[in-house]
Parts: structure tokens; sequence; C-alpha cells
């Protein structure tokens, strides 16, 4: 309990300092004082210290006291109507609808956006972050880069947590414990994947992103469905993919690999629309048919009218999210206690990439 105690002084103290309330040249409390405010050891009073130190924010005078530094100038938090914005990516897919409902939001409510694109590279999210550590905002918005993999810019994101309010839009990282809005990733795919097993489908292939935590969020759905219907999550008809291998998926060896999973299953649910509507055109190529050898779905709903065969998938509020993420920022901004996560409920959008395997004898569904 005194450990957690220490972050929350260290916590309060950088809040007076970043609100102004204790300006560059202010003395801080004594350590004495600050025990007494907080019922805590003075052991612990200079744990969060020695932090503000290890920040630049206070400077200690021996014999003296505590100092808030002229570097604190900087991180002293103003209303400038400015609200940071990180996403992966800014001109393709789901992303500038999401953008847009973000924008008309905070245009709305007489703020301006500051756009950051890190093209899921955590080199690139790195320097944006750092960038951010020295701006001044009034909040920040964010999606997460590489969320399934080890999160190396942790310590940066716990800065700007202690800085300014944030929230995570269409994903979030596991191991921190920031707000977030998105679709119901999970729930989707199971609902999808039952959709499959509802029309007879038995074996169900997937595709999925190994390196954004909606791969691992949307597979977990998959698995639930079949195994809350009796089948097995069998490895051998999963193939993964991370972001830099899309434009090869479909290529050489991948291919290949990806065609002997596929074979004797009579569905695949794909990760997103993105890797759907190229799979399709590559199993046309191959003698497949879709959806008359082979059922596809997809996730987003995303230019997915623009497939060979009209997907079948889940709808991601695209619009919505980005409008509900900057909504409930400036929420949290007013009210640092508001409750700013919020998932949106699964949506199917019904087309004509599933073939339903009930309408045709046992035996020619058991062959196809």
């Amino acid at each position: 309990m005194e450990n957690l105690k220490y972050m929350e002084l260290y916590q309060w103290l950088r809040e007076q300092i970043t609100q102004g309330k204790l300006g560059p040249g202010s003395k801080v409390y004594s350590e004495l004082t600050l025990a007494q405010m907080f019922n805590i050891s003075r052991q612990t009073v200079r744990q969060a210290i020695a932090l503000l130190v290890k920040d630049g924010l206070v400077s200690r005078l021996r014999g003296s006291g505590t100092y808030v530094t002229a570097k604190s100038e900087k991180f002293i938090r103003r209303n400038t109507k400015t609200i940071g914005v990180v996403m992966t990516y800014v001109d393709d897919y789901i992303f500038p609808s999401i953008i847009s409902g973000i924008n008309g939001c905070l245009s709305d409510a007489g703020y301006t956006m500051n756009l950051h694109i890190t093209y899921n590279k955590r080199c690139n999210e790195e320097k944006i972050l750092r960038i951010i550590l020295e701006s001044q905002l009034d909040g920040l918005i964010i999606e997460p880069t590489k969320s399934s993999m080890v999160n190396t810019n942790q310590g940066l994101y716990e800065q700007l947590s202690c800085k300014l309010p944030c929230i995570f839009v269409n994903c979030y990282y596991p191991g921190l414990k920031l707000p977030y809005v998105m679709p119901d990733n999970t729930e989707s795919v199971r609902r999808l994947t039952n959709y499959l097993i509802e029309r007879g489908h038995r074996r169900i292939a997937g595709i999925f992103k190994v390196d954004d935590e909606q791969g691992n969020l949307r597979f977990s759905g998959y698995a639930q469905a079949l195994q809350e219907n009796g089948l097995v999550v069998d490895d051998t008809l999963l193939s993964w993919y991370q972001t830099e291998d899309f434009d090869y998926v479909f290529e050489g060896r991948s291919g290949k690999n990806i065609l002997e999973r596929l074979k004797n299953c009579t569905a695949v649910v794909c990760y997103n629309d993105q890797i759907a509507v190229r799979l399709i055109p590559f199993l046309h190529a191959n003698g497949i048919r879709v959806p008359e050898d082979l059922s596809v779905v997809g996730f987003d709903d995303a230019h997915s009218t623009w497939s060979e065969v009209p997907l079948t998938t889940m709808a991601h509020p695209k619009e919505a999210v980005g409008r509900r993420a900057a909504r409930n920022l400036l929420a949290l901004i007013e009210d640092p206690s508001f409750d700013a996560t919020h998932i949106f409920p699964p949506k199917l959008v019904e087309r004509q990439s599933v073939r339903d395997l009930r309408q045709i004898p046992q035996k020619t569904a058991q062959q196809s």
C-alpha cells in the first residue's frame, strides 16, 4: 500500500506543477508537511520527490528545501484547445472515417486536432511520443502500434498519462490501465463464427494478424465459438501474418501454406476485410470458388462491396468510434474520474460470400 501512496503523491505534486499552482521557483511543501497531509512516512515522500527530480520538475537545495525548476515551465498545462491524435495510418481503409469522426467532434467543441501517424512502427511511435511530451496539449487520443507485442514505449506512455488525459482508440495496450473506445472484437468474431456454424460449417479456418491486439481478441472469439459448439481449435487450419507481410501473404511459399490449410475446409474467418478482399481472387486463381467451394467472412465492413463476391462481415462503426473517443476524452478533461471506456456491440452485415450448407444434401456438404 505504501508503494502506491508514493505514486499518488508524485502524481498530485506533478499535477500541482503542470496546472501552474506551483510555478517555477516555488518552494514545494516540506517532507514533514507532505507526510502529514497524505498520512505517509517521510521515506515515501522522498520516493515521490525523487521521481520529480528525475523528471527535471524539481530540484533539492541542501538545507533549504525542494523547489520547482525553470524547466517545469514547458510542462505547465494550459488550455490550448488542442488535442493530440496518434494513428497508425491516415489515408486508407477504416482510418479516414475514424479520423473524420474525431475531428468532427473536436471541431464542434471548439478544439483543433494535432495529427501524427506511426505507420504501425514502434520507432515512429517513440519519436512522436517524445514530441508530444514536449508539447502543450489538452489531451491525447492514441491508436496503439503493434499492440500485441512487447510495448517498448511503456515508460513514455506512463509519463504522458501523468501529464495529460489519454484515451486509446480502436484497441489498447494490455499493460496500460488507460481508457479505450473500440468495437467488441472478441464477441463480434464469436458471433461471426457461430453464424458459419449455424449454417452447417464445421471445418472453419482462420487467418489472423499477429502483431496487433485486435488479432488476439478476434482469434479468441473464433476459438470460443468453436469450443462452445464442441469443435476443436485446430492449429493446422490457422494462418498468421504481421503488418509488414500483408503485401506478400498470398505469394510464394506463404500462399501455398494458406492453400494447404484451407484444404478440406468449408469456410474461413479473416482478420479483416482487407485480407478477405485479397483472399477471394487468390482462391479464384487457384480454382476455388466463393462461396460454392469456400465461404469467406471478414471484419470492419470496409470496401466489402468492392470484393469480387460481396462480403459477409462484422461492421466497424468507424466514424462513431472516432466521435466517441473524442467526446469521452473531452469529458475526461473536465472530470478525471469519468469512465471513458466504451465498447461498441457487434453488428453482422450479411452478403453473398457464405454458403448455407443446410440447404444441400449432407453428402454434398461433406465433399465441398
